[in-house]
C-alpha cells in the first residue's frame, strides 16, 4: 500500500525523550485514516531512556540511529530520504498532535495543488498561538539589520517588524505566508524532489528551514498557514540545556551564512558588521541591567537572568568573529 503521510521527528537531547513519547502517543491516538509511517531519527543520542521509548513504540515508529549529531538539517534529510510518503510532515519532538490535526492538515494541502508546504496553528503552554514563531516573514536586508541591532524589539510597532515577526497575520483564518514554522511543516514529495532537501551547511540548528522556505518560493511553490489543524508545542526543549553563548554563536553563524547565500557578499558584509555592533549593544545592555539590578532577559536574546558575565563573554566572542570576517 502506498504511504500517504510520512512523519519525521528528530531527537538530539535527552530532555526531548519524554516529550517524544507523548508525541508518538498522540499520533497513535489521531483520527488519520490514511497509510501512515513515523520515522524517529536519533541524532547521535543512544540513551537507555530513548531505547526504552523505541522498544515501547516499535509497532508505531521506525527508529534510525545516527552515531553522531548530523545537525537538524542532516537528521531530517536522512529521515525524508528513508521515507516513502507522498506527503512529509516534519515535527519537533516537543509537539502533541490534536486528534484531528493530521487529517485536517493533509486535507488542506490535498485540496490546493499550488500549496507546496503548510503549517497548522501552534499553541504554546500558555494556551495562546505562538505569534512570532508559528509564521513569520522571510528576512530581507533591512529586517536582518533590524534584527542584529535589536530594533525589532525597540520598535515592534513598525510595519517592517510586524511583518517579519508575524504580528500582522490573522491567525484565525487560512492564508499564504512566507515562512511556516519548521517545527511543524508539511511538504509535498514532489517539492522535495524539485527543490532538494535542506542545506546541511546550517549546523547544528537554526535557519535551515528559513533557507528551505526561500528556495521553495523561488520555485513558485505557495506556503500556507491553516488554523484548522491544531498542534500543541512546548518550545525550547531542543535548546533549553544548551549554553547560551554556544547557542548564540551557532545562531549568528548560520544567520551570516543565510545572508551571504541569499543577499550576496556586499550586503552580507554590512549585515555582519551590524551583528558586531549589535553584540556591543547587547553587552552594554546586560551590564547596565546588572548595575541597575534589572532583569534584561526579556530585552536581549540569548541572555539568561543572572548570567551577565557569561553572556558578555559570548557576545564579545561573536563580535570578534564578526569584525575578523570569521563569522
Amino acid at each position: 500500500m502506498a504511504t500517504d503521510l510520512s512523519i519525521i521527528t528528530v531527537v538530539t537531547r535527552s530532555a526531548e525523550v519524554p516529550a517524544l513519547s507523548s508525541l508518538l502517543d498522540s499520533i497513535a491516538d489521531s483520527d488519520f485514516s490514511g497509510a501512515l509511517e513515523v520515522i524517529v531519527v536519533s541524532n547521535g543520542l543512544s540513551s537507555e531512556e530513548l531505547k526504552a521509548v523505541a522498544k515501547r513504540h516499535s509497532d508505531r515508529a521506525r527508529f534510525l540511529w545516527a552515531d553522531r549529531n548530523l545537525g537538524y538539517a542532516g537528521a531530517n534529510n536522512w529521515g525524508m530520504l528513508k521515507s516513502g510518503g507522498r506527503l512529509i510532515l516534519l515535527l519537533n519532538p516537543d509537539i502533541v498532535v490534536n486528534r484531528d490535526s493530521l487529517s485536517r492538515l493533509v486535507a488542506f494541502v490535498d485540496g490546493r495543488p499550488d500549496v507546496g508546504a503548510a503549517t497548522g496553528k501552534l499553541i504554546g503552554p500558555d494556551g495562546q498561538v505562538q505569534v512570532g514563531f508559528n509564521a513569520r516573514g522571510l528576512p530581507t536586508f533591512l529586517s536582518a539589520v533590524f534584527d542584529a541591532l535589536l530594533l525589532h524589539r525597540a520598535f515592534p510597532w513598525t510595519r517592517l517588524s510586524r511583518h517579519y515577526l508575524g504580528r500582522d497575520i490573522d491567525y484565525e483564518r487560512p492564508q499564504r505566508i512566507e515562512q511556516p514554522a519548521g517545527a511543524c511543516l508539511l511538504v509535498r514529495r514532489e517539492l522535495v524532489e524539485q527543490v532538494g532537501v535542506m542545506d546541511e551547511t546550517f549546523f547544528p540548528i537554526w535557519y535551515e528551514d528559513v533557507d528551505w522556505c526561500m528556495r521553495m518560493r523561488s520555485y513558485g511553490w505557495q506556503l500556507w498557514y491553516t488554523p484548522d489543524a491544531v498542534f500543541y508545542h512546548a518550545g525550547g526543549v531542543s535548546t533549553g540545556d544548551w549554553p547560551k553563548g554556544d547557542a548564540a554563536l551557532a545562531k549568528y553563524h548560520n544567520f551570516a551564512y543565510l545572508c551571504k547565500k541569499h543577499f550576496g557578499v556586499p550586503l552580507s558584509i554590512l549585515i555582519v558588521l551590524s551583528i558586531a555592533v549589535g553584540m556591543l549593544l547587547r553587552s552594554l545592555l546586560v551590564l547596565l541591567g546588572a548595575l541597575l539590578r534589572r532583569d534584561m532577559s526579556q530585552d536581549v536574546k540569548n541572555f539568561q537572568r543572572g548570567d551577565t558575565m557569561n553572556a558578555v563573554k559570548g557576545y564579545m566572542r561573536i563580535f570578534w568573529l564578526s569584525v575578523t570576517a570569521r563569522l
